[in-house]
């Protein structure tokens, strides 16, 4: 079992948990864990992963109600197209797949089952693969009941889309705040191709395996569901509001 952790997981947790709720937390007498997370916005906006400044998504010492008004509502984040390409970049590393099938890429969606793969992978991307990493992977970790047999990468690259960038590595706040490097079953790589090679080594006869895939259907006769519809016609989400209106579903479509 793993100790002398530098930050609280629970705390880091709840920051990230408002922050994608659209609670736009205070940063006024933050802690180490909102300061963190804070500093992993600031990377994610850099590559493309955050559709706004980080700032608008916390609360600041100068902060009124009207302009946490005019800051608007970040409940709902875009799926950007720079996770796309961190997962492809990976996916095609060393010009291709070399056969490994066996892993999943966290921030596919907020849970997951551990025995779905053989390995999973941390890629530089936003929000949700974050929390994912933070609720599914890092208590399991700390406990000490992680399976062994299960690595976990986390590719911390220097650069993005081949360009070099203002910071170290990308999860340098996280890796350091949680004192990462201490887990075994834990591979920080600082390249695709590394991750790779690494994974190679260690899936043995698990790399022809295939991943499960999981059933991402939305029941939209349940209470609160709203649908965000990638559009610039202002029309549409009033017709897809009606149509599901007609199928006696409350949901409610909103331009996105």
């Amino acid at each position: 079992m793993a100790s002398d952790q530098t930050l609280d997981l629970n705390r880091a947790i709840k920051f990230l948990d408002e922050v994608r709720e659209g609670r736009k937390p205070s940063m006024v007498d933050g802690t180490p864990e909102s300061f963190m997370i804070y500093d992993m916005l600031v990377r994610m906006r850099a590559g493309h992963f955050l559709s706004e400044q980080p700032w608008i998504y916390v609360t600041e010492e100068n902060d009124t109600e009207e302009t946490l008004k005019l800051k608007g509502d970040t409940s709902i984040e875009s799926y950007a197209h720079a996770s796309r390409r961190s997962r492809k970049s990976f996916k095609y590393s060393n010009g291709n797949t070399a056969g490994i099938k066996n892993y999943s890429v966290l921030g596919r969606w907020d849970d997951f089952d551990v025995d779905e793969a053989g390995a999973f992978i941390l890629v530089p991307d936003g929000t949700r693969a974050l929390s994912s990493f933070l609720k599914n992977v890092l208590p399991k970790l700390q406990d000490g009941t992680w399976p062994e047999t299960k690595p976990i990468v986390i590719i911390n690259k220097n650069e993005l889309d081949g360009q070099a960038w203002q910071y170290d590595g990308y999860y340098d706040p996280l890796i350091e705040g949680f004192n990462l490097e201490q887990y075994p079953n834990l591979k920080i790589c600082e390249t695709d191709v590394e991750a790779r090679q690494y994974l190679q080594r260690t899936l043995g006869p698990l790399v022809k395996q295939k991943p499960v895939t999981k059933d991402m259907r939305v029941d939209l006769s349940e209470a609160g569901i709203n649908v965000a519809m990638a559009t610039h016609n202002k029309k549409k989400p009033k017709e897809g509001s009606e149509a599901l209106e007609n199928m006696d579903s409350t949901a409610k479509v909103y331009p996105w």
